[in-house]
């Protein structure tokens, strides 16, 4: 009798722990069934795609807090334009790195499929895969799904500077006139350059902005000691230093959130220090020509071209090279300045003689006086007329002289049977100086036997 009522109670005992077991196993189940049913669920409402960069609409819908990705990829940096369209209420889009750590840019709208809202942004990018998260609201009206539409354009920013250049050790070196155009993305804030002076030069830096809407540049020594800095927005700007032998870096860097490109150059500069004419005063005969420069201090200038003037071109004309033709009777300035920034300059006073008289007559009138008639010149001051008995003007000589319009001159009565020269010549008075052009052919006139003459004249015999 006690025995049959242990075995009783130990049969119980048996059943109840069997059906611990299967309710264990059922909730194991269970369990197992609702995560691989939410994890089923995540995937349904999460799905990837791939967009082309060339500004090519993509159609998509979401359910109801579903999520979009649709990825590209960036061949090189550049510019990339997101334009995004939104069927839906709240609708949103987001652009990531590929792994989904750096989120760049996140705009919401709500639109419907009578008035789609339209949101575009750009953005200055690497090299690299991307993703753009596209999602439906929270307070999307029902169940529907949540419609969009987005493209992407991409255009290359065609930089040549050498990567990674984020740093004074990694500076990109740069030789003297070269030209690099920069990059400046939303993971690239900062670019060095370096350059190596071997004598005292003046620097020149020049930047102009490309697409980048500002930035800030700086420029250091060996030392890591700051030259000089600025921050603009400026299309083009020029710095310039006289800066001692040694190695320097150029650092540019955003300006606030600014980013794109930039072009840079920079030069050692030397400059024109002395321009040196062959004279300081020139006097030409009209017609003539005289080569100016000898010399341009120091050798080494980068910039050596002059730029020639003259303040009275009628007088004297100059050519790129510093010849100076002799156009007309008269005085004149030559100015010789450098063209390379140093306002360097030198100057010539150039007086242009008249040209050789010319004798259009000479003979004799009343048996013992003599006419003589020259070729008038413009813009003269006056003739001298001159007779000699000696043919080469040797011993003594008369002159006579006549002003400007005076082109003809009568002797007083010569002596009886002799042969006398003639000559005459003009000249410019100028500047407290009188300028004489040359001398006219000699001509040759024998007089006459007669005694008695009548008149008389200022231009005496000898």
């Amino acid at each position: 009798m006690l025995f049959a009522g242990l075995g009783a109670a130990n049969e119980n005992e048996r059943k109840g722990k069997n059906m611990k077991q299967k309710l264990l196993k059922w909730a194991t189940a269970l369990t197992s069934c609702i995560v691989l049913l939410l994890f089923c669920g995540i995937h349904v409402q999460a799905a990837e795609y791939s967009i082309g960069t060339n500004d090519s609409w993509a159609e998509g819908s979401t359910e109801k807090e579903g999520i979009d990705y649709r990825t590209f990829t960036l061949p090189a940096a550049g510019r990339v334009t997101v334009t995004y369209q939104s069927y839906m209420s709240n609708g949103r889009c987001n652009l990531y790195d590929k792994d989904l750590v750096t989120n760049y840019k996140y705009v919401r709208t709500s639109g419907s499929t009578t008035a789609p809202a339209t949101e575009q942004f750009s953005m200055d990018l690497e090299a690299g895969a991307y993703s753009l998260k596209l999602s439906g609201g929270y307070w999307n009206a029902g169940d529907d799904p949540s419609s969009y539409r987005v493209k992407v354009s991409f255009v290359p920013a065609h930089n040549n500077e050498k990567e990674p250049n984020d740093a004074f050790e990694s500076a990109m070196p740069l030789a003297n006139g070269t030209l690099i155009k920069g990059f400046l993305s939303e993971d690239d804030s900062i670019d060095f350059y370096r350059f190596s002076i071997g004598e005292s030069a003046n620097v020149r830096t020049t930047v102009s902005r490309d697409t980048i809407g500002s930035y800030k540049f700086s420029i250091w020594n060996s030392d890591l000691i700051e030259v000089a800095s600025y921050t603009t927005s400026e299309q083009t700007k020029v710095w310039e230093e006289y800066l001692a032998p040694g190695t320097y870096y150029i650092k540019i860097n955003k300006d606030w959130d600014a980013t794109g490109t930039y072009i840079l150059k920079w030069e050692g500069f030397t400059y024109v220090k002395v321009i040196q004419l062959k004279k300081s005063a020139l006097t030409l005969e009209k017609g003539k020509s005289y080569s100016l420069l000898q010399s341009i201090t120091p050798a080494s200038a980068n910039n050596k071209n002059i730029k020639w003037t003259s303040d009275n071109t009628s007088v004297a004309k100059v050519d790129s090279h510093g010849k100076v033709t002799a156009k007309g009777v008269g005085a004149a300035n030559i100015k010789a300045a450098a063209m390379d920034g140093s306002q360097v300059e030198a100057t010539c006073q150039v007086v242009v003689k008249p040209a050789k008289t010319q004798i259009t007559a000479c003979k004799k009138t009343r048996d013992r006086n003599v006419y003589v008639k020259v070729k008038a010149q413009k813009n003269v001051s006056g003739i001298q007329f001159q007779l000699s008995r000696d043919k080469k003007f040797k011993g003594r000589k008369s002159s006579y002289y006549a002003g400007a319009t005076e082109t003809k001159a009568t002797t007083a009565a010569l002596k009886k049977s002799k042969t006398y020269y003639f000559r005459a010549r003009m000249y410019i008075d100028y500047g407290g100086k009188r300028y004489y052009g040359a001398w006219s052919q000699v001509k040759k006139v024998k007089t006459g036997k007669k005694s008695r003459l009548s008149g008389s004249s200022s231009w005496k015999a000898v």
